[in-house]
């Protein structure tokens, strides 16, 4: 096709610390002697686009937030209570099995105690399959 797009949305909730943004929420805390679930949510949307023609460039914009769904203030100040991050790229093959690729992405982090850290970073890539 000359232009070709997809769109995918996901939504996660529940003690699932160790599978949202990699491991930055705990799984479960104790209090008064009991184990209870360090509850979180998390959702995304990516969105990706083929540019068409014959130079064979493709993009994709991608967004996720996540939150943790307790109390905060029983909690350390390290521990995460929100984290958004947003990428952008641009791929191209030039000839039969080469890819470059340029991508921005943008992260941001918000601990228990109101903390806030971000970073910005450029990935750039060239794969050739053989």
């Amino acid at each position: 096709p000359v232009l070709s797009d997809s769109l995918g949305l996901q939504y996660n909730y529940g003690a699932v610390g160790r599978y949202l943004e990699l491991g930055l929420y705990p799984d479960a805390y104790i209090e008064d002697g009991d184990v209870k679930p360090f509850n979180v949510w998390g959702a995304s949307a990516v969105y990706s686009h083929r540019w068409g023609g014959d130079w064979n460039w493709r993009s994709t914009l991608a967004y996720a937030y996540t939150a943790a769904d307790e109390d905060m203030d029983r909690f350390a100040g390290n521990i995460a209570d929100t984290s958004s991050s947003a990428q952008i790229n641009l791929f191209w093959n030039p000839a039969q099995n080469t890819t470059l690729g340029i991508e921005y992405g943008l992260y941001e982090l918000e601990t228990a105690d109101g903390s806030e850290f971000d970073v910005s970073r450029v990935h750039a890539s060239a794969k050739f399959d053989f």
